[in-house]
């Protein structure tokens, strides 16, 4: 199987964007929107991370939109997207999305404070890489590539991410 790590720059297109952020803080405050949490992830996947809030998109505009972007963009067949809130002293250990070829992240943060943690980590060539969040790019990463994610500290903001698995 073919393994990748990719950033994709600007990956939504700006209209897009600015929908999927709004779409984001406004689930956030509404109480009709379901949740799950990183509580419900397997233990291993979990450890000792504070809590990982996420909403499954499965239908309407948002949805449609994006998988039409990723499709065209990068020619993948969308299982699931979801939203993802990394709270204060969240994380998600060393895991290789086992039953997924592989994922897709897009940041929605405006804007990220490198001293607030959450940096995207994969091994590579036996050596671990790492990128910081960054407005509207996405880490694709294929073939089921060991990754994680560093807690984000105790002041930080929340961190929006939609995670797409494909």
């Amino acid at each position: 199987m073919t393994k990748y790590i990719k950033k994709i720059e600007n990956i939504l297109d700006e209209d897009l964007f600015i929908e999927c952020q709004n779409h984001a803080k406004n689930m956030l405050h509404d109480s009709s929107v379901p949740f799950t949490t990183n509580y419900f992830w397997e233990e291993g996947v979990r450890k000792d991370s504070n809590i990982v809030l996420v909403h499954r998109e499965s239908s309407g505009y948002i949805f449609e939109r994006i998988k039409d972007t990723i499709k065209n963009k990068l020619n993948h067949t969308i299982h699931d997207i979801m939203f993802y809130y990394w709270m204060q002293g969240s994380h998600i250990p060393w895991h290789n999305d086992k039953g997924h070829n592989g994922s897709i992240t897009i940041y929605l943060n405006e804007t990220w404070n490198n001293d607030h943690g959450g940096l995207f980590l994969f091994e590579h060539e036996n050596e671990i890489k790492g990128t910081y969040p960054k407005r509207n790019m996405a880490i694709e990463q294929y073939g089921n590539i060991r990754h994680s994610v560093c807690p984000t500290s105790a002041t930080s903001d929340i961190r929006y991410t939609i995670q797409i698995f494909i």
